[in-house]
């Protein structure tokens, strides 16, 4: 089975988020089940000299967008067993970041004729399946069945299209539709690309490929509904066959740590009084109001009030930072906020903690609490998206759990939640001792999500 991933994004070589993660350890857990699975993404100038020394150029040609001829070149590299190609045109891809600017719209489907150009002409790799993941490989599906549609090679691919996130849809002026995507007098394309007066990207990959899946079974339904559906829901409603639901997993260190020394040293460097029996709160995301920093906000004074020391990780929006910031410096003994992501400390705050904060309003899937759930940190998480599917609830009387979670958005239940978690903690000691051993036991592989991906790639080649 060959398998071409179509990415924004990839770790190691650039990443912003959760997708990146997710394109750079995938395609080589399938390789291990006898796949032949490659990725493709721009050729960013913020890619590291490391890698970008070792690419080869392999071939180049001219991309048509509208009355546009724009060069191309693909160039190659293998990696810890997997290649990857990279879409190189510094005018679009020699910035400092990654998505954000004006011409996205233009900037994402020269990458995605690109895409399709590269595989038609290709003489050495033919893919069953192009794996498109998010709005800025939505036109992949759109341009195969109508730009180029009689070509024989391409027609016998089949199209998969992951939704990883459906608020971010790359919604454009409809008036870039004739002039750069070439569509003029397509009038299905129309119907397919238009929403609201605009263009949509998403709504595009969602129609036109031949699969849609999302990372998390539970939020393949919630995105059936109004509240999660970001307005495609009526889209994903009319779809021929459900939105197949397969849970992302995580690479698995098997580290020989001390948590309790661990949880010495992050207390030391913060300034806390070392003590192993107050309970070390940590909370790693970004400062966006998805992650329910509004219920952090609410509950933080009276938390603070209790016996247990808080560690915030990360940056984001503006008066989410300075809201952190107030609470450290009027609960300086038991709270520190660090406004910036370091992987390291992240590590060993996931390590060291005893518990995890994840109140999100919505949550495709998540990688935090499968972090902290390997090194017995406990999650106490919002019932949404993939935090319902892998976070399991602790019962009181059969002492079963993996975590402690909440279903309302509604900063009273979170803050019960986490009275709960802190009884249990400081007056059940062997109730917390078996949810650690249980959350750490528990595993969320790639192998099963390949496994699944496997499958379904079968059943539509």
């Amino acid at each position: 089975m060959k398998v071409l991933f179509a990415a924004s994004e990839c770790a190691p070589f650039v990443k912003s988020g959760g997708l990146g993660d997710v394109i750079g350890a995938l395609p080589s857990v399938l390789n291990k089940y006898g796949a032949d699975a490659r990725v493709i993404l721009p050729k960013y100038s913020t890619i590291p000299k490391e890698f970008t020394d070792r690419m080869k150029n392999i071939e180049f040609f001219e991309v048509e967008l509208g009355w546009r001829k724009l060069y191309c070149g693909i160039l190659e590299l293998e990696h810890e067993g997997v290649h990857y190609y990279f879409v190189d045109n510094e005018y679009f891809f020699k910035r400092p970041e990654l998505y954000g600017y004006d011409d996205d719209c233009e900037r994402f489907a020269f990458f995605s004729k690109a895409i399709l150009k590269f595989v038609k002409g290709s003489k050495t790799y033919t893919p069953d399946v192009i794996h498109c993941n998010d709005w800025h490989t939505g036109l992949i599906p759109l341009f195969k069945r109508e730009i180029f549609g009689q070509n024989k090679k391409l027609e016998a691919i089949k199209t998969v299209f992951t939704i990883h996130n459906i608020k971010h849809q790359g919604i454009f002026n409809k008036y870039w539709f004739g002039d750069l995507l070439g569509l003029y007098g397509i009038e299905k394309a129309w119907k397919t690309l238009e929403m609201n007066g605009s263009i949509n990207y998403m709504k595009a990959g969602i129609i036109k490929a031949d699969r849609v899946t999302t990372v998390s079974p539970t939020y393949s339904k919630e995105i059936t509904n109004s509240y999660y559906g970001e307005g495609l829901e009526s889209v994903i409603a009319s779809l021929d066959q459900e939105v197949t639901g397969i849970l992302n997993g995580i690479n698995y260190k098997h580290v020989d740590f001390d948590k309790g020394k661990t949880k010495a040293q992050l207390q030391e460097k913060m300034g806390f009084e070392i003590r192993d029996d107050v309970p070390l709160i940590t909370m790693i995301s970004r400062l966006t109001a998805q992650k329910g920093l509004d219920l952090v906000a609410h509950v933080m004074d009276e938390l603070a009030m209790e016996d247990v020391q808080m560690i915030f990780l990360g940056s984001g929006e503006a008066h989410y930072e300075n809201m952190l910031k107030h609470f450290e410096s009027r609960y300086p003994k038991n709270v520190k906020s660090i406004l910036s992501f370091d992987e390291e400390l992240a590590e060993k705050l996931y390590m060291g903690a005893d518990i995890f904060l994840m109140p999100s309003y919505f949550e495709p899937c998540g990688i935090s609490q499968l972090l902290a759930m390997q090194y017995g940190t406990i999650p106490i998480a919002r019932e949404t998206g993939g935090l319902l599917d892998t976070v399991i609830p602790y019962n009181h009387y059969t002492g079963e759990g993996t975590g402690f979670s909440f279903s309302n958005i509604n900063a009273h239940e979170f803050l019960f939640t986490i009275k709960r978690a802190l009884d249990v903690y400081k007056n059940d000691k062997p109730a917390w001792r078996k949810l650690k051993r249980t959350a750490a036991a528990t595993e969320f592989s790639w192998n099963k999500s390949a496994e699944e991906y496997m499958r379904l790639y079968e059943s539509i080649t």
